[in-house]
C-alpha cells in the first residue's frame, strides 16, 4: 500500500502532469507513470534517476556525477542511449543524471506531457501525435543488442510505448526561434552519452537475452538459489546472479559465444574494460502518483 511520503505530488506541484493519473483514469501501461514522473522530479531537484533494476557496478558519483557538477565540464545532462539510426544515438529514460533547472529536462517533460493533453488515457496512437509524427519509428537495430532482425517486433506498438525516448528525440532536434534554443548543438555540446548496448544492457547481451542462461550464469559462478519462495529473496537472488554473471564476462570472457562464464568461450576479452551500469530483468514500482 502507497505511504504518503512516496506521493510524488509531496514533492512536484500538479501542474505538472496530465488529468489521467491524477484522476486515476489510466488504462494503459503503469509504466508511463514513470514517464510522467522522473523529469519534473528531475527538473525541479536535479540529481540521478535511476529505474529499480538497475544495479551499479561503479559509484554513481564516477559514472557521471563529478563531471555533471563539475564547473569546468560541458556535460549536463548523462543518459544511455540505443542506436535509433544509423549514427544517431536516442537516449533511453532509466538512467538520467542531471543539476536542476535543465532547458533541455524542461522542454522534454513539456512535449510529454503535451501528448496526454484533452483527457488521453493511454499511450496508443502517441507516435501519430501532431508533436511526433514527423519522427521515424522507433526501431533498434537488433544486432547491436544481440537480437535477430527477424525476432517478433511491432515497431508500431513499441513506438507508441516508448514514445518519451521520442520526445527527447523532438527536442534533441529542436531549433526553438521563440528563445534561440539549438537542440542539436546544445545536444552536442552538453550531453554525456553511454552505449546501452556496452553498459546498461550488458547483461541482456552477452546471453542474448536468455533469462534462464542469466541464471545459470549466476549458478556457475556460485550465487545459490533461494529456496526461501519469499519473492524478495527471489529478487535479491535474480540480482546476484545478473551481477556474478556479468563479473565473471568482464574478468575473462567475451561475447564471441553469447553466454559469460570463462568455460564456456576461451577466447578472452579486455580484462581492462571498466563497465559501469548493468540492468537486470527485475521491474518494480516504487512510486505513485494521484491523491492515493
Amino acid at each position: 500500500m502507497w505511504t504518503a511520503q512516496t506521493n510524488v505530488l509531496n514533492y512536484v506541484e500538479e501542474s505538472y502532469f496530465p488529468k489521467t493519473p491524477l484522476e486515476g483514469t489510466m488504462d494503459g501501461h503503469k509504466a508511463h507513470m514513470g514517464d510522467l514522473v522522473r523529469l519534473p522530479l528531475l527538473w525541479k531537484y536535479g540529481g540521478v534517476w535511476m529505474d529499480v533494476g538497475l544495479i551499479l557496478m561503479r559509484h554513481v558519483d564516477d559514472i557521471c556525477w563529478k563531471r555533471i557538477e563539475d564547473p569546468e565540464s560541458p556535460y549536463e545532462l548523462s543518459a544511455v542511449a540505443l542506436m535509433h539510426l544509423p549514427g544517431t544515438y536516442t537516449p533511453l529514460n532509466g538512467f538520467l543524471g542531471t543539476k536542476s533547472s535543465n532547458p533541455f529536462i524542461k522542454r522534454w517533460h513539456d512535449v510529454y506531457l503535451a501528448l496526454w493533453a484533452d483527457g488521453v488515457t493511454n499511450a496508443t496512437g502517441f507516435h501519430e501525435h501532431p508533436l511526433l509524427r514527423h519522427l521515424p519509428l522507433f526501431k533498434p537495430d537488433m544486432s547491436t543488442v544481440n537480437l535477430k532482425d527477424d525476432i517478433r517486433f511491432d515497431p508500431v506498438f513499441f513506438s507508441d510505448y516508448v514514445a518519451h525516448y521520442l520526445c527527447c528525440e523532438r527536442i534533441r532536434k529542436l531549433i526553438d526561434p521563440n528563445d534561440g534554443f539549438n537542440g542539436p548543438d546544445w545536444y552536442d555540446k552538453h550531453m554525456l552519452i553511454f552505449d546501452a548496448a556496452d553498459e546498461m544492457l550488458y547483461a541482456q547481451v552477452i546471453t542474448k537475452w536468455d533469462v534462464d542462461k542469466q541464471d545459470e550464469g549466476g549458478e556457475e559462478a556460485g550465487v545459490a538459489e533461494s529456496g526461501g519462495g519469499d519473492f524478495y529473496d527471489w529478487v535479491f537472488g535474480a540480482c546476484a546472479a545478473v551481477i556474478e554473471l556479468c563479473l565473471s564476462c568482464l574478468t575473462g570472457c567475451c561475447r564471441h559465444c553469447g553466454f559469460a562464464p570463462v568455460k564456456y568461450c576461451g577466447k578472452g576479452r579486455n580484462p581492462s574494460r571498466k563497465d559501469m551500469i548493468l540492468i537486470t530483468y527485475i521491474e518494480m514500482s516504487v512510486i505513485s502518483i494521484g491523491k492515493n
